[in-house]
């Protein structure tokens, strides 16, 4: 008798810890602690900035971001956590409320600035809810604060997909990895000094899961650092760029051309000291 209350309890605790862990990890995986698997993340290098003589920004880069928010155990912050992304973004207490609050769904928006991000960030903290904000890197874009003044050396880039990490490093194609994303010079400056300006990625393993954001990192995980672009200073005065090209836009305009372009010459020069390039340039 005793024997077979004794199988009996066994089969039941069976039942029970098959349950337990099928409720865990499957209708409840997004507050399922996290484990010690380590996990590559990827860290993007900040591609190097453009300078004129005086250090006036000619070309920098905007880096964006998606934002998820894991509400679990912050219920009672969320009206709080709605004012403070609200205020630093475009977007209305309504819509982030409504998405603070969908169980189902933890996205609230993607494409915030990094500037953004940091003011969150802060405000978040002082409230002791800042564990809850998962960022998620999308995309880098090239800022002229000039517009179109030098446009004609400066040069642009497009989106190019590394085919992975390894690839990246290597120069190797494959794709059997997911794709990264990188900026590629495809004319003037950008282009020329391309593998200077766009830099190299960093990883590093993490174990992590869903909860809170929470990412561990132990010692004996293994790291890579990122080395972020060089930036470009040049000699030249953007001033008298900008003199130069308004008198040959009048010209284009007084003798009914249809083009016209100032080009400037000079040797390339690398700064020890900076270490960064400098380009010379002499009329």
């Amino acid at each position: 008798m005793r024997l077979k209350v004794f199988a009996g309890l066994n089969i039941i605790f069976i039942i029970v810890w098959i349950v337990y862990l099928f409720i865990i990890q499957v209708n409840n995986h997004y507050n399922f602690e996290p484990r010690l698997t380590p996990q590559k993340e990827i860290i993007y290098p900040k591609r190097g900035n453009i300078y004129d003589s005086n250090k006036k920004l000619l070309v920098g880069s905007k880096r964006f971001f998606q934002v998820d928010f894991d509400t679990t155990k912050l219920q009672s912050k969320i009206p709080q956590i709605t004012k403070i992304i609200s205020k630093h973004t475009n977007l209305s207490e309504s819509y982030v409320n409504a998405q603070l609050t969908n169980e189902k769904n933890k996205y609230i928006y993607e494409n915030i600035p990094e500037l953004q991000i940091i003011r969150i960030q802060n405000d978040l903290k002082k409230i002791n809810a800042e564990k809850g904000l998962v960022i998620t890197f999308k995309k880098i874009e090239r800022i002229y604060p000039f517009d179109k003044l030098g446009s004609c050396y400066l040069g642009g880039v497009e989106k190019q997909d590394a085919d992975s990490f390894a690839n990246a490093e290597n120069g190797n194609k494959s794709n059997k990895e997911t794709p990264l994303y990188q900026l590629n010079g495809i004319c003037g400056l950008e282009s020329g000094f391309n593998e200077v300006l766009k830099g190299k990625y960093g990883w590093q393993e993490i174990s992590g899961g869903n909860r809170n954001n929470t990412k561990l990192q132990f010692e004996f995980f293994k790291k890579k650092e990122v080395t972020n672009g060089n930036s470009l200073v040049l000699t030249i005065d953007n001033n008298l760029q900008e003199i130069l090209e308004n008198n040959l836009a009048a010209g284009l305009i007084e003798h009914e051309a249809k083009n016209a372009i100032g080009i400037i010459i000079s040797l390339v020069v690398f700064s020890p000291i900076s270490n960064a390039l400098a380009l010379t340039v002499t009329e």
